[in-house]
């Protein structure tokens, strides 16, 4: 089998509260991203991803994940990374005075977003 190299461009972007999604790859083994941020931005309820692992990495600033069945908190700061378990539900906040930009990968993929 030939290895090959397939270019995404696709960079849908979704608003979702305060936060600003950048897809740039979408497929059935994985979703990836950017997500931004505003200082002291918020971002809606995301209620988790059954059958799916979704990792954070913080780029620039400084990313708060909150997971509100567990009541745990966790603040990032740039080279961080975290894993939601699947099916957690999660928000992410921004609690600088500072821009946050972070990556997402979701796997396997998400499908209908």
């Amino acid at each position: 089998m030939k290895n090959s190299v397939k270019r995404f461009d696709t960079r849908e972007e979704i608003e979702f509260g305060d936060l600003k999604y950048a897809f740039y790859f979408k497929s059935e083994r994985v979703t990836s991203g950017i997500g931004v941020l505003p200082p002291g931005g918020k971002g809606g309820l995301d209620e988790g991803h059954e059958g799916a692992e979704e990792v954070f990495a913080v780029v620039k600033g400084e990313l708060t994940v909150i997971l509100p069945d567990s009541d745990e908190q966790y603040t990032l700061t740039i080279g961080d990374t975290i894993i939601i378990s699947p099916g957690a539900p999660h928000i992410v906040e921004n609690h600088s005075n500072k821009e946050t930009i972070f990556t997402f990968n979701i796997s396997p993929g998400l499908k209908g977003i």
